[in-house]
């Protein structure tokens, strides 16, 4: 087991730490609306990137970064990014988002990095689901 796992690439343990981050998204936001358009109803919630994970992918991970999306918002607006920066300053305060918005160092994830980072998700979901 542990031979198999080294040699699948980094892009597929990336992917397995995203879906956790996201699963941890969507729980934490579940009773909330769309942070772009403030709606409740959508075809798919989805966890949407404030700074996309191509442009910034040090906040690949950053749960301040990512929060509940309607599929119309994240999909086909890429996002709606001028009015999900008004719902993310409304949600997380003006310091969260200058910090987002400021510089941060390069992030490089190496396979220790998403294990230790899918073990915290993973715990905050935990918590969140038993209250």
């Amino acid at each position: 087991r542990k031979r198999l796992s080294d040699v699948k690439p980094l892009a597929h343990w990336l992917e397995l730490t995203q879906r956790v981050v996201n699963h941890y998204v969507l729980t934490r936001d579940a009773e909330q609306s769309c942070i772009s358009c403030g709606t409740m109803r959508t075809v798919q919630w989805e966890a949407g990137h404030y700074h996309s994970v191509g442009s910034h992918p040090e906040f690949r991970f950053d749960a301040i970064n990512i929060n509940k999306s309607c599929h119309r918002c994240n999909c086909e607006l890429s996002g709606n990014l001028a009015m999900y920066a008004i719902g993310l300053e409304a949600k997380w305060g003006k310091a969260e988002r200058d910090r987002l918005d400021g510089p941060r160092p390069a992030a490089k994830f190496t396979r220790e990095d998403l294990a230790a980072i899918r073990k915290e998700f993973s715990a905050r979901t935990r918590a969140l689901k038993r209250g």
